[in-house]
């Protein structure tokens, strides 16, 4: 690879933290804020509350769910003496007060540190009032979005009120897709759901889907299996269900399936584990594949005049940077001037040299990079295409290149129609939105 930039080894020495990020605490948050009648307690300061303002207004494309929220609204005394007697009485007055179908109890960094019993406080109150409540310690000072998320996974995953039922054959449960941070969340979703249901698999619930009901939460042990599509969302949930409930778990390690090639490699690993008869899968696979490539062709000269020449510099999350770049360059031929990967886990770095080998392309390569590392690499690698975050088009006027923006920060779109960035039909979204970026610029 022709340079490597690697902020897990170092990153007191970043110049500045990536923007598309808030922290843990906002990633425990996302997880209640999609659920169905779920009341959502924060046990922290007032400026942690704000900071979920700022994120769901800012980062998240301005999503406004309307959501019952309340908060311990920590002051110094609180954090001197402890917590836990105001959190239990926030949390029963919130269920005589709101009553709701649980409680989601995020705690942030002050009781984190400080040690409050938020699991204590949180039985206390359930034996009182009969209202659930799961509790997550997402202090901010954990880690970015994406580990508060996990966070709050594996809290429900871990909870008293999962238990061992029987299981049902071929239904999964879906993991590893994050709401409201990514804003292609709904549509990936649905199109994860809609391939798996052509091969005769039901999925169970999404693990956390849109208005997912607590009751449909506490019957997701009958899944007979968890399906991960990303390589860094909902492993460590996978593993704990597994644990507590014999539930196997199969997993995308690439990435996000994108495009043909990687999407009937899913396909094909989820069928196997299921024991679905293999020429169902590829008789679904030959039909998509099929109507992908009718789809192509209608448009082939604009995708190799205006697309495939370009040299493309790639910036986001772990799960889009791996998948994209498996269809951009495996599937399409694209050449990567630069790959930047934030969220990464302990395998990122050679699941990502792997690819490269086997693509036999050299890329600049940057792991959890800080905004001004982004900006020398890109200098320094020459793209032709940006890809990044809704604040890059900064980076790419700077360059004087088009730009894509599909990765949060996402200040400068929304995303009514549930349009995916995953399987065939997100491939081909992704096709159409950098044609148009390109044809523009």
């Amino acid at each position: 690879m022709a340079k490597i930039i690697d902020r897990r080894k170092n990153p007191l020495n970043a110049v500045e933290l990536p923007l598309p990020y808030s922290c843990a605490f906002t990633g425990a948050y996302y997880a209640g804020l999609v659920m169905e009648n779920c009341g959502i307690v924060t046990h922290c300061s007032p400026g942690c509350n704000f900071s979920l303002y700022i994120s769901g207004t800012g980062a998240s494309a301005r999503f406004s769910r309307n959501h019952n929220l309340v908060s311990t609204m920590l002051n110094e005394k609180n954090v001197i003496m402890g917590g836990d007697e105001i959190l239990y009485k926030t949390l029963v007055e919130f269920a005589e007060k709101k009553p709701s179908d649980f409680q989601l109890l995020i705690a942030g960094c002050a009781p984190s540190i400080t040690g409050d019993d938020i699991k204590e406080s949180a039985e206390r109150a359930f034996k009182k009032t009969g209202i659930p409540v799961v509790a997550v310690n997402a202090g901010g000072f954990k880690g970015t979005t994406i580990d508060g998320y996990n966070y709050a996974l594996n809290a429900f995953a871990e909870s008293r009120f999962l238990d061992m039922k029987e299981k049902e054959e071929k239904t999964v449960n879906l993991l590893g897709i994050i709401p409201v941070h990514d804003i292609f969340w709904k549509g990936n979703i649905e199109e994860i759901n809609r391939l798996l249901q052509k091969i005769g698999i039901r999925v169970n619930i999404t693990f956390i889907g849109d208005r997912l009901r607590f009751q449909d939460f506490i019957n997701m042990t009958s899944a007979k299996m968890n399906v991960i599509v990303s390589d860094s969302i909902g492993y460590e949930a996978a593993q704990i269900l597994q644990r507590r409930f014999d539930m196997e778990y199969v997993s995308s390690l690439e990435g996000y399936p994108i495009g043909t090639v990687a999407t009937k490699k899913f396909l094909r690993s989820v069928a196997e584990k299921m024991g679905v008869n293999s020429r169902i899968v590829d008789s679904v696979v030959e039909e998509e594949e099929k109507q992908f490539r009718m789809a192509l062709s209608d448009y082939e000269g604009a995708v190799k005049d205006v697309i495939s020449r370009h040299r493309y510099f790639l910036f986001a999350d772990s799960y889009y940077a791996l998948g994209i770049f498996n269809f951009l360059t495996g599937e399409m031929g694209m050449t990567p001037a630069g790959i930047g990967v934030s969220s990464s886990t302990d395998s990122t770095f050679e699941i990502l040299r792997s690819m490269c080998e086997r693509f036999n392309v050299d890329p600049f390569i940057a792991i959890d990079p800080d905004n001004a590392d982004l900006k020398n690499i890109a200098e320094q690698s020459n793209p032709t295409f940006l890809i990044g975050r809704g604040e890059d088009f900064h980076l790419a006027n700077l360059l004087g290149i088009p730009f894509l923006g599909i990765a949060p920060t996402h200040i400068h779109r929304i995303n009514t129609s549930s349009m995916p960035l995953i399987g065939y039909r997100g491939a081909l979204h992704l096709i159409d939105e950098m044609f148009r970026e390109i044809a523009r610029a």
